[in-house]
């Protein structure tokens, strides 16, 4: 999702992005990179960026009940 906000003189783009989780084949992750270049692409080189994101990145041993949607990482040291 991108919204573009003005703020004053500035434009602020946000870019809202979530990875594909952990285990998923190579071309569905390289087709997300792929996407999100041609988003950033879009953006005029004067105006502001923010990407907000959840890259999927591993943060525990347990996935807490949220296997099919937390890609089977979870909560824990």
């Amino acid at each position: 999702m991108t919204i573009k906000v003005v703020v004053g003189s500035e434009i602020l783009n946000v870019v809202s992005v979530y990875a594909p989780k952990i285990g998923l084949p190579d071309d569905i992750k390289n087709q997300f990179w792929e996407d999100l270049d041609m988003v950033i692409q879009d953006i005029a080189r004067n105006e502001k960026l923010l990407i907000g994101r959840d890259f999927n990145g591993h943060i525990g041993v347990e996935a807490g009940g949220y296997d099919s949607t937390h890609g089977g990482f979870g909560y824990g040291e």
